[in-house]
């Protein structure tokens, strides 16, 4: 499983929604006037029914996007399959273009390997309408790597989204976040991570494909070293009223952190 996040863990031992289960979300999403479905897991590839859950949120006019780890989408007919049925923006998480690295902050081995024909297998498919991108975690183990990644991203025409790595205490039950110690930046490393976001920022001014503002680039430095982001207003996060979260079962989250005892 992935060292930066603890997301199996905590929908582990849940029941998948039915179809019938996922049609009423649909619905529901709709009726509060949501417009963007992010499928990410886990794993959503490892539903080989997949295509017919991007056709009921499609039905109900939201846009979809997927988000995988890449070694588990099995074949070409598959990301076909949901593709044509309306996926038409994915995003493969790749942190490293080390393979070792990137193996261990999987735990799988050969997961590089297989992000990176993954990538081609969507790269033949995906076509110039549709929103391909790279999703990289920005930790101590790969924040020198990123210009050289979103190089890498920009030479095949797929933008590169980040995120900084969020890190927590095991007794704390947040499932977006790592309990992994050795992705923490340490104090001698910020010298170094403030000269790559400023390459970035330079990158991102030239053309390169960085999905991300320069805005958020400078918060995520700012979370980096003090916890918070910069846009919080007296300290109160805002991400209820941007989004929620949905686990596999249909339990709603206000975020990907907290659940709520018994909501669905």
């Amino acid at each position: 499983m992935c060292k930066q996040c603890n997301i199996v863990e905590t929908n582990s031992g849940l029941k998948n929604a039915t179809l019938e289960e996922i049609d009423m979300i649909a619905s529901n999403i709709r009726k509060i006037g949501g417009g963007i479905v992010l499928l990410t897991g886990g794993e959503p590839f490892l539903r080989k029914d997949l295509p017919e859950i991007v056709k009921i949120f499609k039905k109900y006019t939201l846009d979809v996007r997927l988000q995988t780890a890449g070694h588990k989408v099995s074949t070409e007919k598959l990301i076909q399959e949901t593709y044509d049925a309306g996926a038409k923006d994915i995003n493969i998480s790749l942190d490293s273009l080390i393979p070792e690295k990137q193996d261990y902050i999987n735990s799988v081995p050969g997961s590089w390997h297989s992000a990176i024909q993954t990538i081609a297998k969507v790269s033949k498919i995906y076509t110039q309408s549709a929103i391909c991108s790279i999703g990289c975690v920005l930790s101590r183990l790969n924040y020198y790597e990123i210009p050289s990644i979103l190089e890498f991203a920009s030479s095949m025409g797929w933008y590169l989204s980040l995120v900084p790595v969020h890190i927590t205490d095991p007794s704390l039950k947040m499932g977006f976040r790592s309990h992994e110690s050795d992705f923490i930046f340490r104090r001698e490393d910020i010298p170094r991570l403030e000269s790559v976001i400023e390459k970035l920022i330079s990158m991102k001014k030239q053309g390169y494909l960085l999905f991300d503002s320069i805005d958020f680039l400078r918060s995520s430095l700012e979370f980096i070293k003090k916890g918070k982001p910069t846009w919080r207003k007296d300290d109160v996060c805002d991400s209820p009223f941007l989004y929620f979260a949905v686990r596999p079962n249909g339990d709603m989250m206000v975020c990907c952190d907290w659940q709520i005892p018994g909501s669905q």
